[in-house]
């Protein structure tokens, strides 16, 4: 088993090295799946990654599309496809797409933030794709499953379950590859609650951008520490 997650491990690292890569999915299709407010032209802009079962909407709607553009942020989301329940890597395409358009949309470098799933796809693009490691300054995981989470085994048990939820299960092909691929010497990494990456003693637990990580603190404390997803 062991030697099977390394190989997937490596073949996922050649897979996204080349900026070459052309996604799998429509161009039209990504296009339609990112938003982003008026502001995100002008100003430093925050990416938020929606978990699983959920919308952007339902995700960030009530807490982080509020705080952010009062704390002089811009605000962009993606909609991952059929409620990221899905192939993760699938919607990872879908990911990497909004933090490449949020990016050129600023023209500066951007944050990145994921709840759950989307905490563990923001760290994957951030490992799995070098131009947007370079291009963003912060990846905050909230309560993401770096390592995965019981509750898919358990989901998985009886050997019947949603693709999803394989690949989110503790020591999946994904997860072990998540946790196993060495973090770049850039962006900066805040995790949350199950977020921490074991590969890599250059885990960096303090957000270049105070003011966004402020502003997860406040509406941490406003809103709740737990987002519904």
């Amino acid at each position: 088993m062991r030697y099977i997650s390394t190989l997937i491990l490596i073949a996922a690292s050649c897979f996204v090295a080349s900026p070459a890569h052309a996604s799998p999915v429509p161009s039209a299709q990504l296009e339609a799946a990112t938003w982003c407010d008026a502001a995100s032209a002008t100003r430093r802009t925050v990416l938020l990654i929606h978990g699983t079962g959920a919308t952007p909407d339902e995700a960030w709607a009530w807490n982080y599309e509020k705080t952010l553009p009062v704390a002089g942020f811009g605000v962009c989301t993606v909609t991952l496809p059929d409620r990221a329940v899905r192939d993760f890597t699938v919607s990872a395409e879908y990911a990497a797409y909004a933090a490449r358009y949020a990016y050129n949309r600023s023209g500066r470098k951007i944050a990145i933030m994921g709840h759950s799933q989307g905490g563990l796809m923001a760290v994957w693009i951030a490992k799995f794709w070098p131009d947007i490691a370079a291009h963003a300054d912060d990846v905050i995981a909230l309560a993401g499953n770096v390592h995965g989470t019981a509750l898919a085994n358990t989901l998985c048990v009886t050997g019947s379950c949603a693709p999803i939820a394989w690949q989110m299960a503790i020591g999946s092909h994904v997860t072990n590859a998540a946790s196993n691929a060495p973090l770049p010497s850039a962006p900066s990494f805040t995790p949350s609650q199950a977020a921490t990456t074991r590969s890599s003693t250059r885990s960096r637990t303090r957000a270049r951008s105070t003011a966004v990580r402020r502003s997860w603190c406040r509406t941490s404390v406003r809103y709740g520490s737990s987002i519904t997803a």
